[in-house]
């Protein structure tokens, strides 16, 4: 949006709500010398909507229409004398009641507080002015001008926090602060090619410590001021601290580490960050800081120091807005460095996941095998079992993670940051996911602790968020069990800068949707049944994905085994992911069922049980577009697989890789094994199990017969 479009829109509201204040004031209900009107509720959705700075223009212009004599005032009063009478200073009190409720339009969740204190600032101006006209007592101008109001007033608290959710999203949608197209900058081609994380390389050798572990109690000490030199000296190079805040963060880390620093910083040494706080965790762990030497509270701890060198949060949102005005792609590349670098986003662990891709007849397939997330250690869950429950934060999407200290049942979050921002009208924050599955993988997450849904809002954000962002995808996990995510309980979606293979997928069949001519769309040559729509038109597309979304809830066809509920229990859903290609907004709407049977109790559209031994978990978003996140224990056991075929060993009798003999059998009647070749046979059939997986999910198979089921929907949708 332009600057003139920002000031015309700006211009539009300041006018609307000072009409609206205008016709809602003069109606009145008389019930003493001061009458009691509807200009207050007004007032609240005024500061509610346009925030401090408008709200005021628009009661000032309010205030001069009658002034100037128009009849806008209680009773169709106008003129300067209703100012300077006795019930003028309410009038007056107009200014300060609007600035304070504009205060809390950003903070949905203490509106009521800032309407409220808008209100006593209403009050006190009114009775003020009414006492010094009337020259009443205070005590009769209480009762006069103060109480007889508490109850009505309170009700129109109420009611503007009821009222201004809905007049928000109708705002959004019909006076827009982002164009309905697509912005100019965004009609080139987006470039989202792997960048900063992946070549994060980890040293194998040596630790480059020296002296890690001192001889004597001063040695130590001079070991541990020397890391805390060389943390400082990172994190000016990095851009996390400055210079000017040396001395100031060389006390809270010497603090923390429970060291003196009488001899001051010595000279630093350029070493890798993963060095440095491995170095200060063996001191924590030595010198008793932390409860146990485990991976956990070394977790704890290091997040600790780090959240000392992390920038505050409002000034990361600070520069963050500063680069967005010029390029939103500066504002996400600065965003993410910060995190990799604050060690949020732990890249040394990330340089641990096994990557590789396989070729398959719907295009090249990426599987990887995370190792970045640690496992709880038995410690650690043993002391978590002693905490007091507690419900903050109430989940790990919670904004209040942010800063959050950690302990053994939750971990430390202090140097996690996040990024406010509009979505579709209500508040969301981005931050970066810690284990990235894939490059800058972010999560937008909503304020609001509210289960995961998908409706027409849904798909208004995603198109929000690329139109903000069009360098990034993002997608949603879909709402219901088993076809969701790990966490249904938190409404968020993920994306990032990366083209997973579903986005390269050819469309199979074009199809069309009578009154969305404007609209291309298609059915993606992909495992699972995916719609593709694709237009330049915001509000159409949102308007067409709504209606498929809207049938496609209730669609049964019972000879595909498709069934919209069962004893009540809905099971049609749909997983959609947004981004912006060539100029115009594209939308796949993969379509989901998480209905169960008595042959497949975890889900028909589910990893079927012969292949739970590479892959049992739930098919979410990041599975569906191509990327296999495979459980950590398959680099183990397909090592330990391919020393028992080398050797002939019967997997049968293994406890642990016995579940993998029925498939290496298989194999074994297609390959001849040898110690060059066994490692990429297993690899390459891994990701042939994956693509199986995606079949197993699709509701309608990829083939002739499921492509004529796929448009038997497809003409349901049309009807």
């Amino acid at each position: 949006m332009t600057n003139r479009s920002r000031v015309l829109r700006r211009m539009t509201l300041c006018a609307s709500l000072a009409a609206l204040l205008s016709v809602a004031s003069p109606w009145t209900i008389p019930i003493g010398p001061i009458p009691v009107t509807l200009a207050v509720l007004f007032l609240f959705l005024c500061g509610g909507v346009l925030g401090p700075r408008d709200g005021v223009v628009a009661v000032a212009v309010y205030l001069a229409l009658g002034a100037l004599g128009v009849p806008v005032f209680s009773g169709f009063r106008g003129g300067y004398a209703v100012l300077i009478g006795p019930s003028g200073g309410f009038l007056l009190g107009y200014l300060p009641c609007v600035l304070l409720s504009g205060l809390g339009r950003k903070r949905p969740r203490l509106r009521p507080v800032f309407f409220l204190f808008g209100l006593l600032a209403c009050y006190f101006f009114g009775a003020l002015q009414f006492g010094l006209v009337s020259g009443n007592d205070p005590a009769t101008v209480l009762c006069i001008a103060v109480l007889p109001f508490l109850l009505p007033d309170a009700g129109k608290i109420v009611a503007a926090c009821l009222l201004l959710p809905p007049v928000e999203r109708a705002l959004a949608r019909f006076l827009p602060a982002e164009t309905k197209k697509i912005a100019p900058q965004s009609s080139a081609r987006i470039d989202r090619r792997e960048t900063l994380c992946y070549n994060y390389s980890v040293d194998p050798g040596k630790d480059p410590i020296p002296d890690r572990k001192g001889s004597d109690g001063m040695k130590e000490t001079e070991n541990v001021v020397r890391l805390i030199a060389d943390l400082l000296a990172y994190g000016e190079r990095t851009g996390l601290c400055s210079p000017a805040d040396r001395v100031y963060l060389s006390n809270q880390l010497a603090d923390k580490l429970a060291v003196t620093l009488d001899g001051g910083l010595p000279a630093p040494r350029d070493l890798p960050l993963s060095a440095i706080l491995t170095g200060l965790c063996d001191h924590a762990a030595e010198s008793g800081l932390i409860p146990a030497d485990t991976v956990t509270y070394r977790d704890l701890f290091d997040t600790a120091l780090m959240g000392i060198l992390t920038p505050r949060p409002s000034e990361v949102i600070a520069r963050f807005s500063e680069l967005a005005k010029v390029d939103p792609k500066k504002a996400t590349d600065y965003f993410y460095r910060l995190s990799c670098d604050c060690n949020y986003i732990r890249r040394d662990r990330i340089a641990r996941d096994v990557r590789w891709t396989v070729g398959s007849r719907y295009g090249e397939i990426e599987l990887s095998i995370n190792l970045s997330k640690p496992e709880k250690d038995p410690k650690a869950i043993a002391a978590a079992k002693l905490l007091p429950q507690s419900g903050y934060p109430k989940c790990l999407l919670c904004h209040e993670n942010e800063g959050y200290a950690g302990n053994e049942a939750k971990p430390a979050r202090q140097n996690l940051r996040q990024i406010p921002f509009d979505m579709d009208g209500s508040l969301w924050y981005l931050q970066y996911s810690p284990y990235v599955y894939y490059n800058e993988h972010c999560i937008a997450l909503s304020e609001r602790h509210e289960p995961m849904r998908i409706d027409r809002s849904t798909f208004a954000k995603l198109l929000g968020f690329v139109s903000r962002f069009p360098h990034y995808f993002i997608g949603s996990n879909a709402d219901l069990p088993i076809v969701g995510g790990s966490i249904l309980s938190h409404d968020h979606m993920q994306g990032g800068r990366h083209v997973f293979p579903m986005e390269r997928a050819k469309i199979a069949c074009e199809v069309a949707f009578r009154g969305f001519e404007g609209i291309r769309c298609g059915i993606v040559d992909w495992p699972l049944s995916v719609l593709r729509l694709s237009g330049v038109d915001r509000d159409a597309m949102v308007d067409l994905a709504d209606r498929i979304l809207t049938k496609w809830r209730g669609y049964s066809d019972p000879d595909r085994t498709i069934f919209a509920e069962t004893d009540g229990e809905p099971h049609n859903t749909i997983t959609p992911i947004a981004r912006v290609r060539d100029g115009a907004y594209e939308l796949d709407l993969v379509l989901r069922n998480n209905l169960t049977t008595p042959e497949h109790p975890l889900g028909l559209y589910h990893p079927h049980k012969e292949l739970h031994h590479i892959k049992k978990e739930n098919i979410g978003l990041i599975e569906v577009m191509g990327l296999a996140v495979l459980p950590a224990r398959l680099k183990s056991e397909m090592a330990n697989a391919a020393e028992a075929i080398l050797a002939g060993a019967d997997l049968r009798a293994d406890p642990v890789l016995q579940k993998h003999a029925d498939w290496i059998d298989e194999l074994k009647t297609r390959y001849t094994f040898t110690k060059e070749n066994v490692n990429e046979i297993l690899f390459r059939e891994i990701g042939a199990v994956f693509v199986r997986v995606l079949e197993d999910a699709g509701v309608y198979p990829a083939t002739d017969d499921g492509r004529e089921g796929f448009l038997r929907f497809v003409d349901v949708v049309n009807a």
